[in-house]
């Protein structure tokens, strides 16, 4: 009997460690969908919460005590722990943006995404084909890198790229020097035509020009060929 006892005693004991929180606090599916409590103190503290059946972190005023453990000082904080952390985002998922994150792509190419959630942020993405950063509503949720806060933040992140800025210095000069080429070879072709039409005219006055014959002249009367006649009679 006394054997029972102890047995029943030591099985109690193991209960009740097993049924003891552990340090790390409760599970993250836990954590994240306990609800949001502002709490009975009076103070005025900006916080974030995630609301599990909206899916998103929303913003809430915490009054400064008895709250729970689904109280984020960031939006971004909220996000990481819920959202990237795994109770929407699938692990194979989240491994594969990680990959992708440090890109030029990842964060400046990519599409705007709102996401499936139903907040409306207003946030900044950078359009490749504008070369600008627009406006658009971001749901909260399960969106991507190409996502920004401010408009200052999205242009320092994407704009210029390098090698967009090389390549137009490249496009720069070929065209500059396709100009030079187009303005020389006009300047060829209206010398050419230049000098045709002054080589046309000398030979076309060449040809007008008739040889002088003898006897043939400006001021010739009928005595200058009777002494043209005799002249030539004496001769013989």
């Amino acid at each position: 009997m006394a054997s029972g006892w102890f047995l029943s005693l030591l099985l109690l004991t193991v209960a009740t460690i097993n049924a003891r929180p552990g340090p790390e606090g409760p599970p993250l599916l836990e954590l994240c969908s306990l609800p949001k409590a502002v709490g009975q103190c009076r103070a005025s503290m900006p916080r974030w919460w995630f609301n599990i059946t909206g899916g998103l972190c929303q913003s809430f005023v915490f009054g400064g005590c008895k709250g729970n453990a689904n109280n984020f000082l960031t939006e971004q904080e909220c996000q990481e722990s819920c959202i990237l952390g795994g109770v929407l985002k699938k692990p194979e998922h989240r491994a594969e943006q990680t990959k992708a994150d440090s890109t030029y792509d990842a964060y400046c190419t990519v599409p705007r995404v709102t996401g499936p959630c139903r907040a409306s942020f207003l946030r900044w993405y950078y359009s490749p084909a504008n070369r600008t950063c627009r406006q658009f509503i971001y749901g909260g949720c399960r969106g991507n890198k190409n996502n920004y806060q401010h408009e200052e933040e999205c242009l320092k992140r994407c704009s210029p790229k390098p090698e967009d800025t090389s390549g137009t210095g490249a496009d720069f000069r070929s065209d500059f020097l396709s100009t030079k080429v187009l303005a020389l070879g006009v300047l060829l072709a209206v010398l050419a035509a230049i000098l045709l039409g002054y080589v046309a005219d000398v030979a076309l006055k060449t040809c007008r020009r008739k040889p002088e014959l003898p006897g043939v002249g400006t001021g010739w009367s009928p005595s200058d060929d009777k002494e043209y006649l005799m002249s030539n009679a004496y001769t013989l």
